[in-house]
């Protein structure tokens, strides 16, 4: 049985299981997250799928100020305004949970989407590009050089930007129209080859 988590108002006493507060500080962490991508960061199965479901319902009619939108989109409040892409970057955060701390995933600074550190050490930036911000790319660069690279031992300062894209034109683009430098990879979504509940992943790396 999950043990209750118990919290103390001005009128009444609050019980809220571990395992819905563990939903609801992801969700106001992160601020925006798909409902399908939830379910797999909170590291719930197929078999937890009815108390899964319930969390999320009881979280909405709580007083918490999370709303569903109309194509799937949990929102934490006081944001009105969100980019889907900044989900999508979600997906490498789910493919690779196992090798970093899901509560040091943060927001990162536009016109980058989140960021967080694998367990080697290892400071990842992910942003999603497509053909609207695709000329964020030299700016992005500028900045690692300017902010995110060590002066004084490039090898203690391991930063790696991760571009993710859903369209594989996007991905050629990056790789033979950019001049880009610093360490990154392109992690490709497939929506055509999406397995349990998971677009296909691949990423690709620049040559040295």
């Amino acid at each position: 049985m999950t043990k209750p988590v118990f919290t103390i108002s001005k009128t009444k006493v609050v019980t809220m299981p571990y395992g819905e507060r563990q939903l609801l500080e992801i969700i106001r962490r992160l601020g925006v997250i798909r409902v399908d991508q939830l379910s797999k960061i909170a590291g719930y199965t197929a078999a937890d799928k009815d108390r899964y479901s319930y969390f999320v319902h009881d979280l909405l009619y709580r007083d918490n100020g999370i709303r569903v939108t109309d194509d799937g989109y949990i929102v934490s409040a006081g944001i009105k305004k969100f980019k889907s892409g900044f989900a999508e970057c979600l997906w490498d955060v789910i493919k690779n949970k196992e090798t970093l701390d899901l509560d040091l995933v943060e927001r990162a600074e536009a016109p980058c989407d989140l960021f967080y550190q694998q367990s080697d050490g290892t400071v990842v930036i992910d942003t999603f590009i497509d053909s609207s911000n695709v000329k964020a790319l030299p700016y992005i660069q500028e900045r690692y050089y300017a902010r995110q690279l060590c002066e004084n031992d490039e090898d203690d300062c391991s930063v790696l930007n991760i571009f993710v894209v859903t369209d594989p034109d996007i991905a050629v683009k990056i790789a033979k129209e950019y001049k880009m430098t610093m360490p990154y990879k392109i992690c490709l979504l497939d929506y055509d080859a999406i397995n349990n509940g998971i677009p296909g992943i691949r990423y690709l790396s620049k040559k040295q």
